[in-house]
Protein backbone atom coordinates (compact mmCIF):
# COMPACT_ATOMS: atom_id res chain seq x y z
CA UNK A 1 0.00 0.00 0.00
CA UNK A 2 0.90 3.54 -0.88
CA UNK A 3 -0.05 6.41 1.69
CA UNK A 4 0.70 9.79 0.18
CA UNK A 5 -0.58 13.05 2.40
CA UNK A 6 1.08 16.40 3.45
CA UNK A 7 0.85 17.36 7.27
CA UNK A 8 -1.64 19.78 7.97
CA UNK A 9 -1.30 23.31 7.75
CA UNK A 10 -2.80 26.84 8.08
CA UNK A 11 -2.26 30.46 7.09
CA UNK A 12 -1.42 32.19 10.01
CA UNK A 13 -3.96 34.88 11.43
CA UNK A 14 -1.39 37.77 11.15
CA UNK A 15 -1.19 36.67 7.27
CA UNK A 16 -4.56 36.52 6.52
CA UNK A 17 -7.87 36.11 8.62
CA UNK A 18 -10.07 34.04 6.59
CA UNK A 19 -7.93 32.78 3.18
CA UNK A 20 -11.30 30.80 1.96
CA UNK A 21 -13.32 34.33 1.09
CA UNK A 22 -9.55 36.57 0.77
CA UNK A 23 -8.20 34.23 -1.83
CA UNK A 24 -10.85 33.59 -4.19
CA UNK A 25 -8.52 32.87 -6.40
CA UNK A 26 -4.69 31.55 -6.27
CA UNK A 27 -2.68 34.47 -8.16
CA UNK A 28 -4.93 36.89 -5.67
CA UNK A 29 -3.20 34.58 -2.65
CA UNK A 30 0.46 34.53 -4.33
CA UNK A 31 0.40 37.93 -4.58
CA UNK A 32 -0.86 39.18 -1.31
CA UNK A 33 1.91 36.37 0.19
CA UNK A 34 4.77 37.79 -1.43
CA UNK A 35 4.03 41.09 -0.70
CA UNK A 36 5.03 40.56 3.08
CA UNK A 37 8.49 39.47 1.79
CA UNK A 38 8.35 36.58 4.36
CA UNK A 39 9.60 33.72 3.72
CA UNK A 40 6.41 30.94 3.16
CA UNK A 41 7.59 28.47 6.24
CA UNK A 42 6.83 31.84 8.21
CA UNK A 43 3.65 32.50 7.00
CA UNK A 44 2.33 29.05 7.96
CA UNK A 45 1.78 26.99 11.16
CA UNK A 46 1.99 23.16 10.44
CA UNK A 47 0.38 20.18 12.71
CA UNK A 48 2.90 17.79 12.43
CA UNK A 49 0.24 15.32 14.37
CA UNK A 50 -2.28 15.33 11.63
CA UNK A 51 -2.54 14.78 7.43
CA UNK A 52 -4.56 17.02 4.85
CA UNK A 53 -6.72 14.20 2.90
CA UNK A 54 -4.52 12.03 1.17
CA UNK A 55 -4.53 9.26 -1.05
CA UNK A 56 -3.74 5.35 -0.72
CA UNK A 57 -3.67 2.70 -3.12
CA UNK A 58 -2.64 -0.70 -3.66
CA UNK A 59 0.80 -1.16 -5.28
CA UNK A 60 0.30 -4.87 -6.05
CA UNK A 61 -2.76 -3.98 -9.23
CA UNK A 62 -1.43 -3.77 -12.79
CA UNK A 63 -2.40 -2.16 -15.45
CA UNK A 64 -4.06 1.33 -16.67
CA UNK A 65 -4.64 3.91 -13.99
CA UNK A 66 -8.56 2.51 -14.20
CA UNK A 67 -7.46 -0.87 -12.46
CA UNK A 68 -5.63 1.43 -9.61
CA UNK A 69 -8.64 1.64 -6.86
CA UNK A 70 -7.32 4.90 -5.13
CA UNK A 71 -9.01 6.30 -1.90
CA UNK A 72 -8.75 8.98 0.12
CA UNK A 73 -7.92 8.88 3.97
CA UNK A 74 -6.77 11.05 6.76
CA UNK A 75 -4.28 10.64 9.40
CA UNK A 76 -3.89 11.87 13.15
CA UNK A 77 -1.46 10.92 15.87
CA UNK A 78 -2.45 8.75 18.46
CA UNK A 79 -1.85 11.17 21.79
CA UNK A 80 -1.57 8.00 24.02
Amino acid sequence: MRFTANFRYEIRKNITKNALTEFKKIDTMLKKLDKFGIPSKYQFDSNCNETMIGFVHNLTDVGSMDAHKISCFYAEKDQK
